[in-house]
């Protein structure tokens, strides 16, 4: 891997921790009253978080390079880490009102939707 791969995957893996941190600190001051174990969010986030990173800068050098048993690959351990996190807070919240749950939900919309264009823009710059 070449160091402008090294330092771009390396910056993507810091934004998406720092994120992790915003959100951990977020579930527990929004979350704490409708008794989400913020301990298990929080791991669940740490855990999750790099995994993310990583598979989604796999999938940008996967479909880059045209390699596409790769990139699916990467794109499905990818979700799977990136929806992790929220489908605990959404199952382990007791009595959340429907708000919160369109909250989360949407929260994950826009961050999937974030990433497809990230993605698609990063996919033109490197065609280019």
């Amino acid at each position: 891997m070449d160091t402008r791969r090294k330092s771009l995957r390396n910056g993507w893996l810091g934004l998406v921790l720092a994120w992790s941190v915003v959100r951990i600190a977020g579930a527990g001051i929004i979350l704490r009253p409708y008794h989400v174990h913020l301990w298990g969010f929080a791991l669940i986030e740490i855990v999750s978080s790099p995994i993310m990173a990583m598979a989604s800068a796999r999938l940008v050098y996967a479909l880059r390079d045209h390699q596409l048993s790769r990139a699916a690959l990467a794109g499905a351990v990818s979700l799977v880490a990136f929806a992790a996190p929220d489908v605990y807070l959404l199952q382990s919240g007791r009595g959340l009102p429907w708000v919160a749950y369109a909250v989360v939900i949407a929260l994950m919309l826009c961050g999937a939707t974030a990433s497809v264009v990230g993605l698609r823009r990063q996919l033109l710059e490197a065609s280019v």
